[in-house]
């Protein structure tokens, strides 16, 4: 102690010359300052030390400033600090300390070799930054990582890619993994629900890939994944094939329902490093896109040869989109002939597509596309709004009974807010529901049925008929029937199309124009051609007939509101 004492003094006398701007320096500054002799061994701190670390001078006084060391301080910054002070006399950094009690703080310091009368100390100017650090924490946090799942962004898992590839030249795959049909969660359990779905999956993934490589979090519910190792492509597809079949065993937990969730997979394998981050995605995107239009649930590796046709496939996504913000689709009207009536009392609604260089193109150009990508949804609600604003005009015109029916799509119906949507059509068309008719498959019904019951329901209860469509060609029976209220049923044209009235497809629709009166539901034959398929179904007591003798699907200005069939232009049986 009598040692540290002399250096003490020894201290004090240098401070002596400059006692004025020292005094003020050492008590009044809000950086911590601490000296030190040439043996690093502390001869005097001041009070802002004392308050910052929670060592008191007396306890400070002869120890080493490596009290406090928290060891979370990069051992390469002690090298630089001692090389500079060694050549340069001087260090500025930032240093990762623990006060007395544990806490850690962030410091920027500044350290300087001091030389008096052969004597040699170190000046430290400590100033607590842990504010400063953590705030740039959270920007970074924000700027490169998804905030729900935790995993690197898009933007952070790109430079991650790039820096790696820049300095490892291993055999690398690149992979997009989608979840398949995740808009219907969305739409069927609401956006909560999807996003427990994302943050699982998420997890998921991580625990799979992570300590083989990145995990990252692309968009949406698409997520990216960078392997780099030794490996070829069929140990590396092998591998994918069956981790992520053991993942498919285990359910998502969402409102007590258990759901098996697939992904479909994109994988671009290289062992080229000069290949950009951006293309590595456009070709995995178009490997994914493959493996939806091959029915999801597995993983396709791009091929150049493929690039073409999935090239031209996103292109047409792309121009959907267009479409959708240029309401460039419009409605064509089919009537419904009435047998009771004797005329059209309404008119199926078909979504066209006004394509600027290919003309007018029905959904068979366009369904799968829309339907993959999520957007029949708003595709339904367009067609809707124009088709209840035109039946309205036309009931204006003196149309009065008319009646308008138009298909849903399984994303719509089973979207958690459908009712309310409905309900804001209605209102803005200023269309009287009874006017509605929604057609739904037998599909979508017995997909999820106590949505289908309650949806269906909730419709009627405003006034809307339910229809189900295409009844036949799907997997249910006729006892089906009775488990829905539906108001009216829709026998699909193929039943009508390759009849001769005399065969099994002419019983069909006898036994379901007899089923379904005995539920109560109307029945409108699809598909009507000919002069003698309209007499057999109506001689078979169908209440409305629908299909190209009456009149093909044509634009609003086209419609034959006005067509009749009596007595005379039948012919004689």
């Amino acid at each position: 102690m009598n040692h540290i004492n002399k250096k003490m003094k020894r201290a004090f006398s240098f401070f002596a010359e400059h006692v004025e701007y020292m005094w003020h320096l050492f008590l009044k500054t809000n950086d911590a300052l601490i000296i030190t002799d040439e043996d690093e061994v502390i001869v005097m701190v001041n009070p802002s030390y004392e308050l910052m670390t929670g060592y008191t001078f007396e306890e400070a006084l002869g120890r080493r400033p490596n009290i406090l060391k928290s060891h979370l301080t990069p051992r390469k910054t002690y090298q630089q600090m001692k090389a500079a002070l060694k050549e340069k006399g001087s260090w500025t950094g930032e240093l990762i300390n623990s006060k007395k009690d544990g806490t850690i703080f962030h410091a920027e310091q500044t350290i300087t070799k001091i030389t008096h009368e052969q004597e040699t100390y170190f000046i430290g100017i400590m100033r607590d930054v842990t504010d400063k650090v953590e705030r740039q924490k959270e920007i970074h946090q924000l700027a490169y990582y998804d905030q729900l799942t935790g995993l690197p962004n898009h933007l952070y898992a790109k430079d991650m890619i790039e820096s790696q590839l820049a300095v490892n030249d291993l055999p690398y795959a690149f992979m997009l993994f989608n979840i398949d049909r995740f808009k219907y969660i969305n739409d069927g359990y609401g956006h909560d629900a999807g996003d427990r779905i994302i943050l699982e999956m998420a997890n998921r993934l991580s625990d799979l890939f992570n300590d083989q490589g990145l995990v990252g979090r692309f968009s949406g519910d698409t997520f990216i994944v960078f392997i780099q190792k030794d490996m070829d492509e069929a140990q590396l597809m092998n591998e994918l094939q069956h981790q992520l079949l053991k993942m498919r065993h285990h359910p998502f937990e969402i409102e007590n329902d258990a759901l098996y969730l697939t992904l479909s997979g994109g994988v671009r394998f290289s062992t080229e490093t000069t290949i950009s981050v951006e293309q590595l995605i456009k070709h995995a995107e178009q490997a994914m896109y493959q493996a939806k239009q091959e029915g999801r649930n597995t993983i396709r590796l791009f091929k150049q040869s493929n690039s073409s046709e999935l090239l031209t496939r996103l292109g047409l996504v792309h121009e959907l989109n267009q479409a959708l913000e240029q309401q460039a689709f419009i409605v064509y009207y089919q009537p419904q002939y009435s047998f009771k009536q004797q005329k059209v009392t309404g008119v199926e609604a078909l979504v066209r597509w006004c394509h600027q260089e290919r003309g007018v193109l029905t959904p068979f150009h366009f369904l799968n596309e829309a339907e993959e990508f999520g957007l029949l949804s708003q595709i339904d609600q367009l067609v809707m709004k124009q088709a209840f604003s035109q039946t309205k005009t036309w009931q204006d015109e003196g149309y009065t009974e008319l009646e308008v029916s138009v298909n849903m799509s399984y994303h719509l119906f089973n979207q958690v807010n459908v009712v309310e949507v409905m309900k804001q059509l209605i209102r803005e068309s200023g269309l009287m529901p009874e006017s509605i008719c929604i057609e739904i498959t037998e599909s979508i019904a017995l997909n999820q049925v106590t949505h289908a019951f309650d949806t269906i329901k909730a419709f009627q209860a405003l006034g809307v008929k339910v229809a189900l469509d295409d009844f036949g060609t799907g997997y249910s029976s006729l006892s089906q029937l009775r488990n829905f209220t539906f108001d009216r049923v829709k026998v699909d044209q193929a039943f009508i199309r390759e009849s001769t009235g005399e065969d099994m497809d002419a019983k069909f629709v006898e036994a379901i124009i007899h089923m379904a009166k005995l539920f109560g539901f109307d029945v409108v034959i699809e598909g009507i051609e000919t002069f003698n398929q309209l007499v057999f179904v109506r001689n078979n007591y169908a209440d409305k007939a629908q299909g190209y003798l009456i009149q093909k699907p044509v634009s609003k200005e086209q419609v034959q509101l006005d067509l009749k069939f009596d007595d005379r232009t039948y012919p004689q049986s």
